[in-house]
């Protein structure tokens, strides 16, 4: 009730907005008035300019002027069009009035007729004016505007009466000196005494004295013609003669125009004190309504602070009890807490705006160049469109495409920024692993770097195996930044380095580990300005360079690191980005903890630095690894697994090989040696047998060969003894299988090729069969002593199938499975809220024509049955989650339907029981997403083995 009292304090503010508006409404209505009064003076002073013109003009045509016509014709013309434009159309009485008008202009030089249809004209439009005159001055003017109204009603009423005299003397005049008038006519002429109007009400000015004058002039000039006594006659109905009514016509004639005139310029005095009014109320009713609309803003504004108010004395006593009600604290010390939020938030909204305003002008100025490549762009569409010439066409053609390539450059890069996290939102502490934490974000940069062809090189410290806390949203913003600077400062096919360390190991003991980022590219080395210009806080220095966009973004992010960016440049070489990071280290240790006591080598890349990287990383592992530069079988087959890289091209005929895809991490080596472990064990397992086959001629060959086209082996054929010595030499082949036309071609060949044969395996026990055709004149069961075993022609499978179960035990079953695990890019997502279900399909836009959302958990198991999706993403915290129901349904689906889905989840929490499961970290970026399920996709439908049949024809 007490803080309702504030609101006694805006009722002064409501009376003064109310009287205003009663006020400023006052004032309007005045404002109306005297507008109106102003176009009916206007207008009746048009009638009364067009009366005094045409009266002139006859006076002129008759001989009683001797004016110059055509200038009084002229006037009339003027007048007349003002007068007829000035009417409403839809007006009868003015439209009577008109047609008047144009019937008295017509009869200008006749006398008698003019007088006869002035005296009606007059009578008619001066009574109209004198009534709608007298109803104005029933309304609210200021004195002196009814003062001057007042007068000229006066003067309407005398020009009436003086009309009436000019017609009744009219027609004594026609009816000659004889003519008797009726009493009404008598008392109208004897009521004019006095011809000077009444102008006593009008104040003191030379207009006054000016009408005063005339007049009295005027009738001192009929006073001594004996005017009067003339009149006296009439009014006591003597006798006229004809010299004494003229005398009183003329003078009639004369006062009319005299009360005319002086009816003329007291109404333009009149207009001109109405226009000055009409002002003024105008602007007194604008200044009214503003200060009501201003008291009105002041009321809603005082009322909005007051509320406020009324809230802050609620929280203020809120907190005070709430500081009363802990003893151990005192209220300095809750104030000065207070204080510091509020400097926190303060200084998050200036990094904030700082960052919007950087990223609003870049992206300012990537519109200003696609506008520009646009406009090219359509030039050379159009040049291209009438250009014969084939060379100019190309270069047209160049042009287009080079426009093309940066205006995809430039969309991919407001992609990119639009996809940069604002300060706020990465400005929270977490405690994660470092290894995976940090392959995740060279992960997510692997995504640009492959679309510009970049060759990308990383090193992970392995001894980072501690968990660490601090805020890893900036870390991955700031990095990703600096990335992404650096790569638009690259061309295609160079190199992008990054090395991720930790440094200053004293630290260790006191809880602190001090991590080193290093991105390294091999572009054009940065200028001296071009450095000072990012480390400057001046707005104006920020050019259109995407890459210096990135690292003031960078700079930001790293302040809340509590680090700095520095910036190494050198010629000919490149440019380094580098900053350090102090984290806290906690208890939760992984380490690696490989057991590996196979024989290990690598493969070199042609890339120099990937080859050190890979070194320095796997010697930090504690890996042994021999560095290879061929490829050679005699070298290879030394080897349990062979690491090459995916891009190398050499590594095709190596047997075991383990594949590095990027980014290089400690985590990718272990993963490929935890995978590989089994193959490394039991090689023979999942490598296919290498066949011979060695017959007389390539038809016997091939027709052989295609026998084992449903078993996963690789068939070599030769078809003679140079081929089969060579052959055997450079392979490491499993069986041998010899036709037996390769014995029949003389006496003894059998012993004599047999022996061949063994001494270019070097008596290794590698079995030899025997092929037998059906025209052939060899006994099988007698040969026995010379061959493992013998097999008929054409090649039964089943046949073939027992030999090998028999003599390549080792290998498995290696008939090839014709069913293979589908792959499917459908993509099915399920988030907590249909809110999250859109904010992440718009981060999975690349998917957008395969994704679907579900929003309840039974929804999702029954669409899983129902259709085949490859990527499954779900939450963990979602309504009714079962994990053992949602991977026995997808394991069965894997299995019945072939189907190579992958389940990502949304979680904390590790799960390990199935390959087909992979969890994601909850505050997983966009771009992260992104990349994480194309990677899933590409990798599907090679769960099973990739290999199949494959025939050689050795050509020696």
């Amino acid at each position: 009730m007490k803080n309702n009292k504030f609101y006694i304090l805006l009722a002064p503010i409501i009376i003064s907005a109310i009287f205003c508006a009663y006020s400023g409404n006052e004032s309007y209505k005045k404002f109306t008035d005297l507008k109106d009064l102003n176009e009916k003076l206007y207008k009746q002073s048009l009638v009364f300019q067009t009366i005094k013109s045409v009266i002139q003009e006859h006076d002129t045509l008759i001989g009683k002027s001797q004016e110059d016509i055509k200038r009084l014709r002229d006037n009339t013309l003027k007048n007349t069009q003002k007068f007829i434009n000035s009417i409403r159309k839809d007006d009868r009485t003015e439209i009577r009035n008109i047609n008047k008008l144009k019937e008295l202009l017509a009869n200008l030089n006749q006398n008698d007729k003019f007088d006869e249809l002035f005296y009606e004209f007059f009578q008619n439009i001066n009574g109209e004016i004198d009534s709608d005159f007298k109803q104005d001055l029933d309304r609210d003017f200021p004195l002196i505007i009814k003062a001057y109204a007042t007068t000229l009603s006066k003067i309407y009423n005398q020009l009436s009466l003086a009309n009436n005299t000019k017609y009744y003397v009219k027609n004594i005049f026609i009816n000659g000196p004889l003519f008797s008038i009726n009493s009404n006519v008598r008392e109208n002429i004897y009521s004019v005494k006095d011809s000077t109007p009444n102008l006593d009400m009008l104040p003191k000015s030379k207009l006054k004295e000016n009408i005063y004058k005339d007049f009295n002039q005027f009738e001192a000039n009929y006073q001594a013609k004996k005017i009067r006594e003339d009149k006296a006659k009439i009014a006591f109905s003597e006798k006229l003669n004809i010299e004494d009514i003229i005398l009183i016509k003329q003078y009639e004639d004369d006062k009319f125009i005299l009360l005319l005139d002086s009816a003329i310029n007291i109404k333009n005095e009149l207009i001109e004190l109405t226009k000055s009014e009409k002002i003024s109320f105008g602007i007194k009713t604008f200044f009214e309504f503003l200060l009501c609309g201003l008291l009105i803003l002041s009321l809603l504004g005082i009322s909005a602070r007051l509320k406020f108010l009324k809230v802050l004395i609620d929280k203020s006593k809120y907190i005070s009890s709430y500081i009363l009600s802990s003893k151990e604290t005192s209220a300095d010390n809750a104030i000065s807490k207070l204080i510091k939020t509020y400097e926190d938030l303060k200084e998050t909204y200036v990094k904030d705006s700082s960052f919007f305003q950087i990223k609003d002008r870049y992206i300012l100025s990537v519109s200003k160049k696609l506008e520009s490549i646009n406009k090219e762009i359509f030039t050379s569409t159009a040049a291209l469109k009438i250009e014969t010439n084939n060379s100019k066409k190309q270069v047209f053609i160049d042009t287009i495409e080079k426009n093309a390539n940066i205006m995809t450059s430039l969309y991919n890069n407001a992609k990119n920024i639009s996809n940069v996290k604002k300060y706020s939102e990465c400005n929270k502490t977490e405690i994660f692993d470092p290894q995976k934490s940090f392959e995740e974000i060279l992960q997510a940069n692997i995504v640009y770097s492959q679309s510009k062809k970049i060759n990308f090189i990383s090193y992970l410290d392995p001894s980072l195996t501690n968990e660490l806390e601090g805020n890893l949203n900036s870390l991955k913003t700031a990095f990703n930044s600096i990335f992404l600077a650096s790569l638009s400062m690259s061309l295609r096919h160079q190199n992008i380095i990054i090395a991720i360390k930790k440094v200053q190991k004293e630290f260790d003991r006191s809880g602190l580990c001090s991590v080193s980022f290093s991105i390294k590219n091999s572009s054009a080395a940065m200028s001296e300005k071009q450095i000072s210009d990012i480390f400057s806080d001046d707005e104006n220095s920020l050019n259109n360079d995407e890459s210096e966009f990135y690292l003031k973004i960078a700079q930001i992010y790293l302040k809340n690191l509590e680090s700095k960016l520095e910036i190494n440049s050198f010629p000919s070489i490149g440019n380094e980005f580098k900053f350090v990071v102090i984290f806290k280290t906690t208890s939760n240790y992984k380490d690696f903890d490989i057991k590996c006591n196979h024989k290990l080598a690598f493969l070199q890349d042609a890339n120099v630095a990937y080859n050190e990287a890979f070194k320095q990383t796997t010697k930090d592992l504690g890996l042994k690894v021999d560095m290879l530069t061929s490829t050679s079988p005699s070298i290879t087959k030394n080897y349990d697994a062979i690491f090459l890289r995916n891009t190398n091209k050499q590594g095709q005929d190596i047997k075991n090989p383990l594949i590095l895809k990027d980014p290089l991490t400690p985590l990718s080596i272990t993963r490929l040696l935890c995978l590989g472990e089994a193959d490394i064990m039991n090689k023979n397992l999942n490598d296919k047998p290498k066949i011979l086959i060695c017959d007389t001629n390539e038809i016997y060959i091939d027709i052989t060969a295609s026998g084992f086209s449903k078993f996963n082996c690789e068939v070599v054929g030769v078809c003679n003894k140079k081929d089969l010595k060579q052959a055997i030499k450079q392979g490491d082949f499993d069986l041998i299988f010899v036709g037996s036309k390769f014995f029949e071609a003389e006496k003894n060949s059998i012993q004599k090729n047999l022996d061949l044969i063994k001494t270019a395996i070097q008596n290794a026990k590698i079995p030899i069969i025997l092929m037998l055709s059906n025209t052939s004149n060899i006994d099988g069961d007698s040969v026995k002593e010379y061959f493992n075993a013998y097999i008929k022609t054409p090649i039964n499978s089943d046949e073939l199938a027992q030999i090998f179960r028999k003599f390549l035990p080792n290998f498995g079953e290696i008939a090839i499975d014709e069913s293979y695990l589908a792959k499917s890019e459908n993509i099915i997502l399920f988030k907590k809220s249909p809110m999250e279900n859109k904010i992440f399909s718009s981060a999975l836009g690349e998917f957008y024509n395969t994704l679907e959302t579900t929003n309840s958990f039974d929804e999702l198991l029954t669409k899983i049955k129902t259709k085949t999706y490859g990527i499954v993403l779900i939450d963990e915290n979602v309504k009714d989650f079962n994990y053992e129901e949602l991977t026995r349904v997808v394991d069965k689906i894997r299995q019945s339907q072939k189907a190579d889905t992958r389940v990502l989840i949304f979680g904390a929490q590790e799960r390990s029981e199935f390959s087909f499961v992979k969890v994601l970290a909850k505050n997983i970026t966009k771009a992260e997403l992104s990349a994480t399920v194309r990677e899933q996709i590409d990798s599907m439908g090679t769960s099973y083995a990739k290999s199949s049949y494959e025939f050689i024809k050795f050509n020696a």
